[in-house]
């Protein structure tokens, strides 16, 4: 057995320096585009950039603002770019930070020519941000928050929320001074409290009565609360009509 480990080892060795060996050509075949040595001038750079700044716009659909810094090109970055410039990435979805484009352009002899470039993306978009200290359940009012413009670093799940759909709603929970408002912080104010009082109305075919009862959950117009009969102690399900009136549902009891 001896004799078949030494070629063995000697095989895994060889195939090791030369994925190595790939690897550095791959980062070598990069240029940094502060180096002095790059076959590429201001003017060239400028056009990729402006060709990659249209394509992240266009990508992003919004009136955010963008910034490209192009950070490296290939060795043998073609010279004498002009446009028409064609651009393409494979990331899905929003662009932002390192990422690797594609440049297609025509030569001026026809032929196409095909090469990719590394460019950082950063965007910028107006939110809301909160001027003090918020207490939960603060209903929000233009003194309470200020325009400013913040680079884009959040998920698409925290979409930040605008002034129309800020003001008149509350703080779900305590939001501390300069931060951004998004809409999962807020939610509407309640026309009924929980634990306040209210009127049940109960409409049939040959019934319809109005008995007292109590909020167990907070409610707006439309949506539909548990209330508590304060005389047998029953509970039901309820909807929100307005502050002094909710309509029986059903009974939560038989539910």
């Amino acid at each position: 057995m001896g004799r078949f480990e030494e070629p063995k080892n000697l095989l895994v060795m060889v195939l090791i320096f030369c994925s190595f060996s790939v690897f550095v050509l791959a980062v070598d075949s990069f240029a940094k585009i502060s180096s002095e040595k790059g076959h590429y001038s201001q003017k060239e750079v400028a056009i990729v950039e402006m060709a990659l700044h249209r394509f992240v716009k266009d990508r992003a659909k919004d009136e955010g603002g963008i910034e490209i810094a192009l950070i490296s090109v290939p060795e043998n970055f073609p010279p004498g770019i002009k446009p028409p410039i064609t651009v393409s990435c494979r990331r899905r979805g929003e662009i932002l930070g390192r990422t690797v484009f594609m440049i297609s352009l025509t030569k001026a002899n026809g032929l196409q020519s095909s090469f990719p470039v590394v460019a950082n993306v950063r965007r910028f978009h107006k939110v809301f941000v909160l001027n003090s200290n918020v207490s939960r359940r603060h209903i929000l009012t233009e003194k309470d928050i200020r325009p400013e413009t913040l680079e884009v670093t959040w998920s698409r799940n925290e979409k930040p929320a605008d002034n129309s759909f800020i003001i008149g709603k509350r703080a779900k929970r305590r939001l501390e001074k300069g931060r951004m408002i998004t809409r999962s912080m807020l939610e509407d104010v309640p026309v009924v409290e929980r634990g306040e009082p209210t009127n049940m109305q109960i409409h049939s075919k040959n019934l319809n009565i109005t008995m007292p009862v109590v909020a167990c959950q907070d409610g707006i117009i439309g949506e539909e609360i548990k209330v508590r009969n304060k005389s047998n102690g029953a509970y039901y399900i309820a909807q929100v009509q307005d502050a002094q009136t909710v309509i029986f549902k059903y009974n939560k009891s038989l539910r």
